[in-house]
């Protein structure tokens, strides 16, 4: 875990740092006296940053899908057992959470809010 988060501040940052010195160099606000070699070192941590980022996402996108997937498996785990349906219907209802608040969406706020 704190690994993953490691590599993922310091792409963040590798990125960040490289965009902004060359969008510095290239606007002139850097003199002139950049060696060639840096120009190959900055396009090289640019890159493996990006991978990193790449990376990252993709593990991260992986894990939330396999979460998503687990309150299926477990109703078909439920019904092979024979549980009675309101049964599994609450279990699922505990397992179908998703954290309330706003979003921003196509220009529209949408609130969620907790059905009593």
């Amino acid at each position: 875990g704190a690994l993953w988060l490691h590599l993922l501040l310091f792409s963040v940052l590798q990125v960040l740092v490289i965009s902004s010195s060359l969008e510095a160099f290239g606007s002139g606000f850097v003199e002139p006296d950049y060696m060639w070699w840096w120009a190959l070192q900055d396009f090289f941590h640019l890159g493996g940053g990006i991978v990193l980022l790449l990376v990252a996402m993709g593990v991260f996108c992986i894990v939330t899908s396999t979460f998503a997937a687990v309150p299926d498996y477990i109703v078909k785990l439920m019904a092979q057992a024979g549980v009675p349906i309101p049964r599994q219907a609450s279990i699922v209802s505990l397992l179908e959470t998703r954290s309330l608040g706003i979003r921003v969406a196509f220009n529209l706020v949408l609130v969620d809010m907790p059905k009593a």
